[in-house]
Order: structure tokens, then C-alpha cells, then sequence
């Protein structure tokens, strides 16, 4: 239990050393056939990570980050009252045969939930920069040991179980082809949507673009509607506001590219691995954030993805006993 409560402050960044070890493990790989020393290889890998994820990763956040806390301080002087009447005399223009009765929607109140619940569960992340430079450090520090180092850790850890190697090498497999299928075919497939969506939105005058961008990762993660959640309100907003050709320029853009996306590109990152209906990861997501922060979104699919293993093995392991 003490031991628990030492490491616990850094399991954020166990987790975040985890992932990019696995998913740069390709990369460290190829290093390795030119370079031929480990350390040097990692430490090339980790490099490599610092350009392809941090870098864009502190700009994009900073940037979310602040749109978010301006759109915020918008919305607390302004209840949405605006777009309440752009609606109501696109209906009277329209509509007004039909006697369709006027909008009462508060649509500023329901966007300053949405923000509430945003910078409640992301906003912690920017509250202390000792401890994000902290955290990225560490995680930059696993990363390189778990590379250079993986296989002696697997030992170690494996070490304390009392289990057949069949069985340990059984969950690492399990656990790899599951964690594959959540991170590249579902996180990974979410993040891509959510950035060629604020490519979009910024494209075609959507303001905030960056934080409905962040949105748009979110909702990617719902079965069935996904990103269209986030994106068809952005559509209908351009459309009320007159910005009709931007309207229908986004439309096309989110029903060709960011639908692309999802058809092509997922089923091309989860051939490698077991398909985790959509269902179970979006409230492992849920269940993840709303238990452990921001960093759920990686530890509670995670913690599924081991209870799902322990699940595969466990009726091999009573036939054995029996």
C-alpha cells in the first residue's frame, strides 16, 4: 500500500512512457538496424517524439486552452440570446408557412456546460507548469528505458507473478493486439478526425476552431453519430449566421475527409489488433477521465484492455486446475 502511494503521483507519467514506447517500438526498431548501440536508438526514438508529439502537442493544448477560457468569458456575457434569434428568423423566413413555433432554447447556457465540464476535466493540465514539465520529462525518461530496456522490464514484472510463461507470454500478447486496437484504431483514428476537423473549421471561418477541434476528438469516441455530434452543429452555426457557402464548403469537407478518415484509415491501424466494440471503449473513456483526470483517456481503456485479457485466459487456466 506505501508503495502504491509513492508511485502513484507518477503513474500519469508511466502510462504516457507506456504508450509512446509502444507506439514508437517500429521506429526504435528501425534505428537500431543502422545504428546498432540500444541506447543510442532510443535516444534518437525519443527525439523523435519530442518533434512528432510534444512540440505540436504543447501548441495545439496551449492554444485549445485558451480558446476555450475566451469562448467561456464570451458566453458568460452573452446567453446565447444571438443565436436564439438568428434561428428564429431562419424559421420565419423559411418556415413560416408551416407556423413553427419560436426556438426557446438557451443555446448559451448549453454551450457554457459544455465549457464547464472542458476546462473542469482538461483545465487542471495547465494549472501548474512545474508539474506538466515535470511529467513530460518523466514520461520522456520511461520512454527511452522502456525501448532500450523493455525486455528486462517484462522480466522483472513477470517476476513477481507466479504463472507459466505460456500464460505471461499469452497476456503481453493479449494485452499488445487489445492495446493496439484501442490506441490506433480508436484514440489514434479520434485524433486524426479531430485535427483534419479543425483544419476545417478553420478553413471555412469557424471561430475557436482549435477547441471544437478537441471537441470533435471527443465525440469520435460516441458509436454510431461519432464526430458528426460536434461537426453538424458547426455546419448548422455557418448556415444561421448567412455564412451559407462556408456552411455547405464544411459540410463537404467533413462528409468526404473526416468520414475518409474513419472508413479507411481505422480499419488500416486495427488490422494488428482485437476489435473492442465501440461501446465498451467510449465508457472505459468516460469511466477513465471521470476517475483518474485527463490521463483516462489512455488509463481507463487501458485497465479494459487487462481486465479483457485476464477474461480470455481464465477459462484456460480453470481447465487446467480442473
Amino acid at each position: 500500500m506505501v508503495s502504491w502511494f509513492i508511485f502513484a503521483p507518477y503513474v500519469s507519467a508511466i502510462v504516457i512512457a507506456g504508450t509512446l514506447a509502444f507506439l514508437f517500438r517500429p521506429v526504435y526498431r528501425n534505428l537500431l538496424k543502422l545504428v546498432r548501440y540500444e541506447t543510442l536508438a532510443a535516444l534518437l526514438t525519443v527525439l523523435a517524439v519530442i518533434l512528432i508529439v510534444f512540440v505540436p502537442l504543447s501548441f495545439f493544448a496551449t492554444k485549445i486552452f485558451n480558446q476555450a477560457t475566451a469562448l467561456y468569458t464570451l458566453l458568460a456575457s452573452n446567453s446565447g440570446a444571438d443565436l436564439n434569434g438568428a434561428l428564429n428568423n431562419l424559421i420565419q423566413t423559411n418556415f413560416s408557412a408551416m407556423h413553427v413555433p419560436p426556438v426557446a432554447v438557451d443555446f448559451g447556457a448549453f454551450m457554457r456546460q459544455i465549457l464547464d465540464w472542458f476546462l473542469q476535466n482538461i483545465g487542471p493540465l495547465f494549472s501548474n507548469v512545474a508539474q506538466i514539465l515535470l511529467v513530460a520529462f518523466l514520461s520522456l525518461l520511461g520512454t527511452f528505458y522502456f525501448l532500450k530496456d523493455g525486455k528486462d522490464f517484462k522480466k522483472w514484472v513477470f517476476s513477481f507473478i507466479l504463472m507459466e510463461p505460456k500464460y505471461e507470454n499469452l497476456i503481453m500478447h493479449e494485452m499488445g493486439t487489445t492495446a493496439a486496437s484501442i490506441v490506433k484504431g480508436t484514440l489514434i483514428v479520434a485524433l486524426i478526425q479531430g485535427i483534419v476537423a479543425g483544419v476545417g473549421f478553420a478553413i471555412f471561418g469557424l471561430p475557436s476552431a482549435a477547441f471544437w477541434g478537441s471537441l470533435v476528438v471527443i465525440a469520435s469516441l460516441v458509436p454510431l453519430v461519432g464526430a458528426w455530434i460536434v461537426l453538424a452543429p458547426a455546419i448548422i452555426y455557418l448556415f444561421l449566421i448567412g455564412q451559407t457557402a462556408a456552411g455547405i464548403g464544411l459540410l463537404i469537407w467533413c462528409g468526404i475527409i473526416v468520414t475518409f478518415v474513419y472508413d479507411i484509415v481505422a480499419p488500416l491501424l486495427m488490422r494488428q489488433g482485437n476489435r473492442i466494440h465501440p461501446y465498451v471503449i467510449f465508457l472505459s473513456v468516460l469511466g477513465g477521465i471521470a476517475l483518474f483526470g485527463p490521463m483516462g483517456l489512455l488509463m481507463g481503456p487501458f485497465v479494459i484492455a487487462f481486465l479483457l485479457t485476464l477474461f480470455k485466459i481464465y477459462p484456460d487456466l480453470i481447465l487446467k486446475r480442473g
